[in-house]
């Protein structure tokens, strides 16, 4: 794994020499720009959204849908996603760390190890990311709920 890692370095390195030696250098502003759109390009190849517009989760993660249930009543949305992959739960977690808060939402805590818990939220409703190594394959479990919803007796 090491020496995978220290050639992949290696041809990186090469890689980006080589070409800065056969570019000139483009105005701030421009280069800013292109960054900022090749990102985006990036994220979308690697993430998918599935029920929710505010939610990626990566391509590399099936969505599971035996175990999943989706529930919407009026403008109320919840349920349970589960998915399975082959991706490191550390790697998953931050990718959801990340992620989730590009989308709006904030974090209000997490834990770490074990099996990893992310517990965010939005004026309108929360989410709890669990993720839990499975011997080949990674489980992720995402759970959405509307906030204030009360019922009248």
């Amino acid at each position: 794994m090491k020496k995978t890692v220290a050639v992949f370095i290696c041809l990186f390195f090469i890689a980006f020499l080589s070409s800065c030696a056969e570019r000139k250098p483009k105005p701030a502003q421009e280069s800013a720009s292109a960054s900022t759109t090749s990102v985006q390009q990036e994220e979308k190849q690697y993430t998918t959204y599935y029920d929710f517009e505010d939610i990626p989760v990566p391509k590399e993660m099936k969505l599971i849908t035996d175990k999943s249930f989706l529930v919407e009543y009026a403008n109320l949305k919840g349920g349970i996603m589960h998915f399975e992959g082959r991706v490191e739960p550390l790697s998953l977690f931050n990718f959801f760390y990340v992620g989730l808060q590009k989308n709006g939402w904030n974090l209000v805590g997490y834990f770490k190890y074990g099996p990893y818990i992310l517990l965010m939220d939005k004026p309108d409703k929360e989410c709890v990311v669990r993720i839990e190594n499975s011997g080949w394959n990674t489980k992720l479990e995402i759970w959405i709920t509307p906030k204030g919803v009360s019922s009248s007796q």
